[in-house]
């Protein structure tokens, strides 16, 4: 096997592991990579030190990257996107920039990730700036479904209903369809029109239940605190629209579990039931809500 051949099967292999999250074997594999002066290498290690938790390692193991092999975008990419995440913004637009000039790069990618790092820091008109540019599939639908948020935040409330409404008919992706009613709905809060905000909400979590955009929405509408609620996580089973059982947990402030349980069933399209619950801890003054969720989990029913 030349070295192409086997340098091609490993980053395979590498990839594979990746996707499996076993992320100490594909450290090996990234390593006998490099050992073959592949490029992929240091995307491999990066990703897998990431994987883990490292995120200064994967940072550096990029700048070695990016001075080994100056001309590979999605190593100044990926870079950027790290640096954006430990809050060195300057530094990754620096990397975005460099990612630009390199031969074959993705634009639309790049522009939409900077956009990403612009909205971390809070610069939403050049969140919006980079967004505009994206013009190439299949990020378009994301581009736009992003450009809502952030001209909510921009406080240019109808230009993101007009940029919104219409492409709900269009979006098939239950993320960026969520994404879009979750921040019609923050719109909506913004001018008062609470029913209105109230319905986008549960629009955008019967499209992706977790959308934090929609829980925000509905806590805030539900405007309750008190200094007896508490931190439940709540544990229910019930099953899919095709018969299968699943169990799965809730987290929710509340007064008490039964009034946890209402919160929790706004976000269940078919009935469950309430198996059990915990007080992870006391919160008072919190708006009461759901905060958070797992994903169902398949079970298999007993006889």
């Amino acid at each position: 096997m030349s070295d192409a051949e086997q340098a091609e099967s490993l980053m395979k292999e590498a990839y594979g592991l990746l996707e499996r999250m076993e992320f100490d074997r594909a450290i090996e594999v990234g390593e006998a990579l490099k050992s073959l002066n592949h490029s992929s290498a240091f995307d491999v290690l990066a990703e897998a030190h990431a994987g883990k938790g490292q995120p200064e390692k994967a940072i550096a193991i990029l700048e070695e990257g990016v001075k080994t092999v100056p001309n590979v975008w999605l190593l100044w990419q990926f870079l950027g996107n790290l640096r954006a995440q430990m809050g060195d913004f300057e530094r990754a637009h620096e990397a975005f920039g460099r990612a630009l000039v390199c031969h074959h790069v993705d634009r639309s990618t790049v522009h939409f990730n900077r956009a990403l790092a612009y909205a971390r820091q809070n610069d939403y008109g050049e969140a919006l700036a980079c967004l505009r540019l994206v013009d190439s599939e299949p990020l378009i639908g994301k581009a736009r479904s992003f450009m809502v948020a952030v001209l909510v935040d921009l406080g240019r409330l109808d230009e993101a209903a007009d940029t919104g409404r219409p492409l709900l008919a269009s979006l098939t992706d239950p993320e960026d369809l969520a994404r879009v009613h979750a921040h019609l709905s923050r719109a909506s809060l913004t001018r008062g029109a609470t029913e209105e905000a109230r319905e986008s909400a549960l629009a955008a979590i019967r499209a992706l239940r977790w959308e934090p955009a929609a829980m925000y929405v509905l806590r805030q509408i539900e405007n309750r605190t008190s200094d007896a609620s508490s931190y439940y996580r709540l544990m229910i089973e019930g099953h899919e629209a095709d018969g299968r059982p699943f169990m799965g947990t809730y987290d929710v402030v509340a007064d008490s579990p039964e009034k946890a349980f209402e919160y929790v069933r706004a976000f269940e399209p078919n009935e469950v039931t309430h198996r059990d619950t915990r007080i992870i801890d006391r919160r008072t003054g919190v708006l009461h809500g759901v905060y958070g969720m797992t994903n169902h989990v398949a079970v298999t029913e007993q006889s």
